[in-house]
């Protein structure tokens, strides 16, 4: 290079600007995709162990409230029946110094399953338009009214022929997004099911 003479920096053209940009739009768009998908697939992850969770201390519920009923104060189902809703009362105090001896009882409970918001159960219809078909909450009223768990897809008490075992099997419906069928375009639905065996207190 000959002393006094500037040097000449060549620029970049439009067209390798506009080609860099485009690689960089490619991959940016491809992370960005990986990780949208991850962050949905985790929240269905969670969504689904939270459906686990919540059918669980449901039946756990309902077991702790049958441990207090006695074979006397259990009125539906009847012993060798199988029924869709309980009716119970539970034994708060009982005195054997007195003849005969009295008991203490709860109001008169009901556990079964009510109509979601929007929904009509038994017609076969999407009728809440969420994905599911016939499903409720399976609910408790006594002297209030509790909600045990939404989405309750079926719930069955089936009480043994001596009348002091009663297992409780619930089936809960969960709309798995992160699955869609490729013929419906529709997401997947999971059902949950459980069940257990509680035996009520001596009669």
């Amino acid at each position: 290079m000959v002393a006094g003479e500037r040097v000449k920096w060549r620029g970049f053209s439009i067209v390798e600007v506009a080609m860099a940009s485009a690689i960089i739009g490619i991959v940016f768009a491809v992370v960005l995709g990986q990780v949208t998908l991850t962050t949905a697939a985790n929240r269905q992850s969670v969504a689904r162990v939270s459906v686990n969770m919540q059918l669980s201390r449901s039946l756990d519920f309902i077991a702790s409230e049958l441990r207090q009923v006695s074979s006397a104060t259990l009125t539906s189902p009847m012993p060798g029946a199988q029924s869709a809703t309980l009716f119970y009362q539970k034994v708060l105090d009982f005195d054997i110094s007195t003849t005969p001896p009295s008991v203490k009882l709860s109001v008169p409970t009901k556990i079964g399953i009510t109509p979601s918001a929007g929904e009509v159960l038994a017609d076969g219809t999407d009728n809440d338009k969420d994905g599911l078909t016939d499903e409720g909450r399976l609910q408790m009223k006594g002297i209030g009214s509790a909600v045990l768990i939404d989405n309750a897809m079926s719930v069955s008490f089936l009480r043994s022929a001596n009348g002091r075992l009663v297992n409780i099997s619930l089936e809960v419906g969960f709309v798995d997004s992160s699955v869609v069928d490729p013929t419906t375009n529709k997401a997947t639905v999971r059902i949950y099911q459980l069940s257990r065996d509680v035996y009520l207190m001596n009669p």
